[in-house]
């Protein structure tokens, strides 16, 4: 028997009011002897405070993992994240409806540090190490993770090859793993031809703001949502969803815009605008409004370390006087310091200009100089 799932509220306040004031996030697998499938809605309230911990397992690769590209060629995961670092865009082969697509790559990072990995050997002779967690689409188009594969299996291949494992092994070592996101589909195709998950949580994040967004205005009006978007896909919300229009109805929602609001790094601003890419307002912080322990935990770097205590110096003496300083003034200071050695301060400049680049830091903060 199908229900309502309502995460957030009371048996009591759901007797009450039921789903009003409540956003749809998804449907509930529910599973029945071998079939599994989408059963119960799952509404989350909205109309009270939460705190909400969206999770879910993030399967990743080992970094010399190759991705098997929308032009031909073959890249590794690691050289993956150094691309997309110097702004270097790739596209990779994605599964849509049971067809061979090609997406854009977004977002490649370094997940996790010293992961327990698994080596898997398939009966054409690859290898693959990854997470065991790590989803593997089968050939009917379900997923099964990595520790979990069996012969028995027979793997969804973009070389339409019938391929399945042979053997499992969990490594003693551990490894750094890396994943990155493909926006949709979530799946992409290994060199190997085997098509993976990539296990991203921006699917719910994107429900949620959808609903949001899409609540009665009596409820909407008292409300305020920030949507901080790393990524840059959920832009998208502020078109139709053409491209999904059947889907969409079978849901029984419409396509339609939504009313957001786009706010970019000032230094990116007026070159998304020449571009004609969707954005309304520039935003930027304050280096003055960055205290030490926040450029550390950017860095990654321990406050009572050296390069740490040279961050606590600089910071601390420019904000003396309480004036604002640009991040030009910052690296300034830290060069000219004379109680840090060579390598140190090469260290610290090095992690400034990094922060530099990423144009969200200005004398003045955007929005400051746009009500001026």
């Amino acid at each position: 028997m199908v229900f309502d799932v309502i995460i957030g509220r009371s048996k009591q306040d759901v007797e009450k009011y039921g789903k009003e004031g409540t956003i749809l996030v998804g449907k509930q697998y529910v599973k029945m002897g071998q079939t599994t499938s989408l059963s119960n809605p799952v509404y989350m309230d909205v109309a009270g405070s939460h705190v909400v911990f969206i999770v879910g397992k993030r399967g990743c690769f080992v970094g010399s993992t190759k991705i098997k590209l929308a032009n031909g060629k073959n890249i590794s995961l690691k050289e993956l994240v150094e691309d997309y670092k110097n702004g270097k865009e790739h596209y990779c082969y994605t599964l849509k409806d049971g067809t061979i697509k090609k997406s854009k790559i977004i977002n490649p990072f370094l997940t996790e540090k010293k992961a327990k990995v698994i080596k898997l050997i398939f009966s054409n002779n690859q290898e693959i190490i990854c997470t065991p967690d790590h989803r593997f689409m089968l050939k009917n188009l379900s997923y099964k993770e990595a520790k979990d594969l069996e012969r028995a299996d027979i793997l969804k291949s973009v070389t339409k090859e019938n391929i399945y494992v042979i053997k499992k092994e969990m490594q003693t070592e551990k490894e750094d793993v890396y994943d990155f996101e493909v926006p949709n589909t979530h799946n992409f195709a290994l060199d190997s031809g085997l098509i993976v998950h990539n296990s991203g949580k921006s699917y719910t994040m994107g429900a949620i703001a959808e609903g949001l967004s899409d609540l009665p205005s009596e409820i909407k009006q008292n409300l305020s949502i920030v949507l901080l978007d790393t990524m840059g896909i959920y832009w998208t919300m502020k078109y139709p969803n053409f491209q999904d229009a059947e889907l969409v109805k079978q849901w029984g929602f419409e396509t339609k815009p939504l009313d957001v609001k786009i706010y970019t790094p000032s230094g990116f601003f007026y070159q998304y605008k020449e571009e004609g890419i969707p954005t309304d307002f520039p935003f930027s912080l304050r280096p003055l409004d960055v205290n030490p322990q926040d450029w550390c935990t950017a860095f990654n770097l321990d406050p009572n370390s050296a390069e740490g205590v040279l961050i606590t110096r600089a910071v601390q003496e420019l904000s003396k006087s309480g004036q604002s300083y640009s991040m030009d003034e910052l690296i300034q200071r830290v060069k000219q310091d004379k109680e840090s050695d060579h390598i140190t301060i090469s260290i610290i400049v090095d992690q400034f200009e990094k922060a530099k680049g990423w144009e969200i830091f200005s004398k003045e903060c955007a929005w400051y100089l746009a009500r001026k």
